[in-house]
């Protein structure tokens, strides 16, 4: 009996998921009609759908999709450890996650950990050329949303370069600095939220998934948004910066500005050395900036 009401749960459940997808694509063609009579060129709703990862959300529509909370510390060292490397070997990160949980999270020891809660063999991690990559190595479509991935760094440890690809999977750097040179974030159908991000250059590309950074130091920044969300903190004033904006149907905050619907390209000059570059199709992009002190 508690089979048959647990597969009728998740039959009404799939069937939801199915409509609110028919529902999105019937608001997607609306906003893109909109699009096209504001003045959004063809070109840019056609990258915001290529960047958006609907398809793969669609796809995955119908696996088990439940995520249950997972305490690290419960769990035997020995059952989850993957691989660990001296961070003396290491300049560089790469991840690709396609789905699941990404935890990132500061040690105290020297060392770069990779911990994995099950199905290890679909997860590699590697060195090579002074570049550490995890790979998600499974194949899309298929049960393991419960996967979960746990990268431990050195605190204070500064990369050359930062390189995240997140399909449709959940990548949580909380309590965590993140350092690079160069940080490159890509978010499909999925989330990335980051405490706190020091970068000489960020380049962060949402397609309909979202991306929370509460922190964010940099002299140059390149934020582009297809239907998703992007909600960003910038130390320093509003003035500190120089903004170049390009918005289709969505809408782009600076503070109390809004910039909505403007078909064509906006330049804030307040003659500072640093640039931030705003690009949004349908979505949302949110920036805040410290308050001028009087």
């Amino acid at each position: 009996m508690a089979k048959k009401k647990g597969a009728y749960v998740m039959k009404k459940f799939v069937k939801g998921c199915l409509i609110l997808a028919a529902v999105c694509a019937v608001l997607g063609g609306v906003a893109c009609v909109t699009g096209l009579v504001l003045g959004a060129g063809t070109g840019e709703l056609q990258q915001a759908f290529r960047e958006s990862g609907l398809k793969n959300w669609i796809w995955e529509i119908g696996s088990d999709s439940s995520e249950e909370s997972f305490d690290w510390e419960k769990e035997s060292d020995v059952s989850k450890t993957l691989d660990s490397f001296s961070s003396e070997e290491i300049d560089s990160l790469e991840i690709e996650l396609k789905y699941g949980t990404l935890d990132i999270e500061e040690s105290d020891t020297d060392e770069v950990t990779v911990k994995v809660e099950k199905d290890q063999e679909k997860c590699k991690a590697t060195v090579n050329d002074r570049v550490l990559k995890i790979e998600d190595t499974r194949e899309k479509g298929i049960k393991g949303h419960n996967y979960h991935v746990l990268l431990l760094i050195p605190k204070g440890m500064e990369f050359d370069q930062i390189k995240i690809d997140n399909d449709a999977g959940t990548v949580d750097a909380h309590d965590t600095t993140l350092k690079a040179q160069n940080i490159n974030f890509k978010v499909s159908a999925g989330e990335i939220m980051a405490e706190r991000l020091e970068t000489e250059r960020l380049k962060l590309r949402v397609g309909a998934g979202n991306a929370d950074i509460d922190e964010l130091r940099t002299s140059n920044a390149d934020l582009t948004c297809g239907v998703g969300n992007i909600d960003v903190k910038l130390t320093g004033t509003e003035k500190d910066y120089n903004y170049q904006v390009s918005c289709g149907v969505g809408n782009i905050s600076i503070n109390d500005q809004d910039f909505s619907s403007l078909g064509k390209d906006k330049t804030v000059d307040h003659g500072a050395k640093k640039e931030i570059r705003l690009d949004c199709g349908v979505g949302n992009i949110t920036l805040v900036t410290e308050k001028e002190e009087i």
